[in-house]
């Protein structure tokens, strides 16, 4: 079983401002993978997906062209 969301925020990695995966949501906490230059939620049917990040902030609304926080895993 892989994990999706992990209870303590790391303090020491980095945090970057990425630009989003449209039409996606997710929570705070959530892993996140980084493709073409965007991040994304990881979904459930995407194996072998190396982690890029946790998002930092929730997104209830899918968007397009939004930036988010990303703490750098």
């Amino acid at each position: 079983m892989n994990p999706k969301y992990i209870a303590e925020e790391s303090k020491t990695a980095p945090v970057r401002q990425l630009e989003a995966t449209d039409s996606k949501t997710w929570k705070k906490g959530e892993f996140c993978t980084l493709a073409s230059g965007k991040v994304g939620p990881i979904s459930g049917t995407t194996g072998g997906t190396a982690i890029y990040g946790q998002f930092l902030e929730d997104q209830d609304t899918a968007t397009s062209s939004s930036t988010v926080w990303v703490r750098v895993l």
